[in-house]
């Protein structure tokens, strides 16, 4: 079948998808109901009994005053968000501690020069903001924080050749398996897009694995859009479903249809994907300053956030919590959100041992990115590698047209090697037969300081997940003084990281 007969097929699905959702309501914004703590025990937001998710009894509990004092540790964009939107409603002693000596986390932003003598902006971490980001979006808007739209995603089929992910697979496969997607997204819109994990053990069709779901009802052929193991999320069998259906939730998918039709498309205000022109991490640093100057408004001494300032201990005395750091500094806080993983919150603080024992568990699934200076200029895309072999890398990502510059990324089975030097060296040895063979680059300088997250992507094995460890998890919160929020809790990625920050703050504070 021809690439006009695929591309009128998808414009054919494209109509038929947005007549569906106009009359099924689904065009308009559907948000699931935030709990919050005075509603628990409850049929909660999915319509679904579940376990009671906090220990202490609603008459016991009132909302904290705004006068208090709330410490964050962890300035990552979880953490930044946590502070953004207390101080949005009303408090004004909030202290961010960040260990490293800039904010930003997995949101890593490098400048670079190339052969050509262009410098410009590149991301060694989270990068693209797709269309159902609503919360990146606010913030941009919030910080003046401009975007361009990013490339497309294209498949590598090798010896310099490349195909869009839509059409990778032929369109009678790709239309039935769409359809069946788009009626699952459109069911579990209002679980999808919110962040909690709380609840998913009791939906067996949304705590199975990937691999199981994709097997099961048929979606290989949509298997390109589904960025798990490009983007550092570990193998499908231990993915869990909801996850996979966040990666590309209903206005992605729709949005990505809207652009098969010509008409379509020009009513969408935003693309598919975009990039911060200063780049993620530019973004959060925005907000960091934005936050120094709301604290120092109310009349607070002390900036909101403050670098260099790596935790050591966390003790709770006198209903207070007292947060010691490397640099010998100690701070006191009434409450303390903790947007760094569970088992990074674990060392700090003095759990009782089952509950230690369950903050334990996280995993990750370490991913290595880098740059190179190649002698060929890609179309500015994000390419990935559907591959499973050894030591090859899993994408590409070309951020600007103008400049030859690429990213590269390695999902977490070659990563771990990258640990050792002389295998860093295989790697790129590896790696330099790759691009020869399949991306049209003979030649590439390396560019310094790759990123190596061995912390990336919090994650427990699949049967924990599914026998309610994050029900368990959330059972935590509030305990101590204290609050769980980030990756740890939500799907990897800004947007899920950041609502949680929001719904914790709206649940508790």
């Amino acid at each position: 079948m021809t690439l006009l007969t695929h591309q009128y097929a998808l414009s054919l699905f494209g109509l038929l998808s947005a007549s569906l959702l106009w009359t099924s309501g689904a065009f308009q914004p559907s948000f699931p109901r935030l709990p919050t703590r005075s509603s628990f025990p409850i049929d909660n937001h999915f319509g679904m009994k579940t376990r009671r998710l906090m220990t202490a009894s609603v008459a016991d509990w009132s909302p904290p005053s705004k006068d208090q004092s709330i410490g964050i540790i962890g300035g990552g964009p979880s953490g930044i968000a946590a502070a953004w939107f207390l101080m949005k409603k009303g408090y004004s002693d909030v202290t961010v501690l960040e260990g490293a000596d800039e904010v930003g986390g997995k949101c890593l932003t490098v400048n670079y020069t190339d052969s050509k003598g262009i410098t410009n902006n590149y991301e060694l971490g989270a990068e693209y903001i797709t269309y159902a980001y609503e919360t990146l979006f606010e913030f941009m808007d919030e910080v003046g924080e401009k975007w361009v739209p990013a490339g497309g995603i294209e498949v590598i089929l090798g010896g310099g050749k490349f195909i869009e992910a839509l059409k990778y697979s032929p369109i009678l496969k790709v239309l039935p398996a769409a359809i069946k997607y788009l009626f699952i997204l459109i069911k579990y819109r209002n679980i999808i897009s919110n962040p909690s994990n709380a609840g998913i053990a009791a939906i067996p069709f949304l705590s199975q694995s990937s691999d199981e779901f994709i097997e099961k009802e048929g979606l290989q052929a949509l298997k390109p859009i589904f960025l798990v193991r490009q983007f550092g999320y570990g193998p499908f069998p231990q993915f869990p479903t909801i996850n996979l259906l966040r990666t590309v939730p209903l206005p992605t998918l729709l949005r990505s249809l809207g652009e098969q039709i010509p008409v379509v498309k020009n009513f969408f205000k935003r693309p598919i994907a975009a990039l911060a022109v200063d780049g993620t991490q530019g973004l959060f640093k925005k907000m960091a300053v934005s936050l120094n100057e709301k604290k120092a408004a109310a009349g607070q001494s002390v900036d909101a956030v403050l670098v260099g300032q790596k935790v050591t201990t966390m003790t709770r005395k006198n209903d207070k919590i007292l947060v010691d750091t490397a640099s010998g500094k100690q701070h006191t806080f009434d409450k303390v959100i903790c947007a760094i993983p569970p088992d990074y919150v674990e060392k700090l603080f003095k759990f009782p041992e089952e509950e230690s024992k369950l903050m334990k568990m996280i995993g990750y699934d370490p991913y290595f990115v880098a740059c190179i200076d190649p002698d060929y200029n890609l179309e500015r895309a994000y390419y990935q590698n559907l591959e499973t072999l050894e030591d090859d890398p899993v994408q590409f990502s070309k951020r600007w047209t103008d400049s030859p510059i690429v990213a590269y990324g390695y999902n977490w089975k070659t990563a771990e090697k990258v640990l050792n030097k002389k295998n860093l060296e295989k790697l790129y040895c590896e790696l330099s037969n790759y691009c020869k063979n399949n991306m049209n680059i003979n030649s590439f300088s390396f560019l310094p300081n790759p990123a190596l997250w061995e912390t990336y992507h919090p994650n427990v094995p699949i049967e924990a997940y599914q026998d309610g460890y994050y029900d368990k998890l959330e059972a935590i919160q509030g305990k101590y003084g204290l609050y769980l929020t980030g990756d740890g809790m939500a799907a990897e990625s800004m947007e899920y990281s950041c609502k949680y920050s929001k719904q914790l703050i709206d649940r508790f504070f």
